[in-house]
């Protein structure tokens, strides 16, 4: 993550994207309602966003138990998914 210019390491383990098997996506995005970079860990989950990720695609909104929320896009060509992120967690580094 990178906050106010500075590189800040994260980890994000359980990712869940519906029934499409898939070893790594990349996904991008932005963090809102973060007035501190600790703010960021936790547990994430949202509504399921049907999106399909073809050269930038959807977006899918999801929120942590501090109101951290973060809104993110496939940046792969080509990628479809339906992305029905059931959840995932970030913790510092």
């Amino acid at each position: 993550m990178i906050y106010h210019g500075q590189r800040i390491p994260l980890s994000v383990s359980g990712i869940g994207l519906g029934s499409l098997g898939v070893a790594a996506v990349d996904l991008v995005g932005t963090a809102y309602n973060l007035p501190r970079p600790g703010l960021i860990a936790g547990t994430y989950a949202g509504a399921g966003a049907g999106g399909t990720f073809v050269g930038g695609g959807q977006v899918a909104r999801l929120q942590n138990q501090n109101g951290v929320v973060l809104e993110l896009q496939g940046v792969q060509v080509g990628f479809q998914v339906s992305l029905g992120l059931g959840g995932m967690t970030i913790a510092l580094q």
